[in-house]
């Protein structure tokens, strides 16, 4: 069970990409991700490099990142009616895609 989650996207090298720093806590343990988002690449800090497409609507952006033959993601950004953001991240399996990480977030003063 998701017990608190931060997402802090800042920009950087002069605004060419966004770091995202994820913070999320559960009782099963904490987690911290940090990724660059920016020239169609995702960059995380485990070293992993993906091609990234990204597609947006009214409500959400979905990021597609990964190759075929390898591992392949996609990670969602939607708003709600109440002005909370709720972040889904899935993996591509053999079974079809497999839900990993779900937070909501609300704005922070800063």
């Amino acid at each position: 069970m998701l017990i608190g989650a931060a997402v802090t996207w800042d920009p950087v090298f002069g605004g060419e990409f966004y770091r995202v720093t994820t913070e999320c806590e559960s009782d099963g343990g904490s987690f911290e991700g940090r990724r660059r988002y920016g020239r169609r690449l995702w960059i995380g800090t485990n070293g992993d490099l993906h091609p990234l497409s990204v597609k947006a609507d009214g409500q959400a952006v979905t990021s597609m990142w990964g190759r075929p033959g390898a591992q392949m993601g996609r990670t969602e950004y939607r708003m709600q009616g109440d002005g909370t953001l709720c972040v889904r991240d899935w993996v591509l399996t053999e079974d079809g895609w497999r839900q990993f990480n779900e937070a909501v977030c609300t704005r922070g003063d800063g």
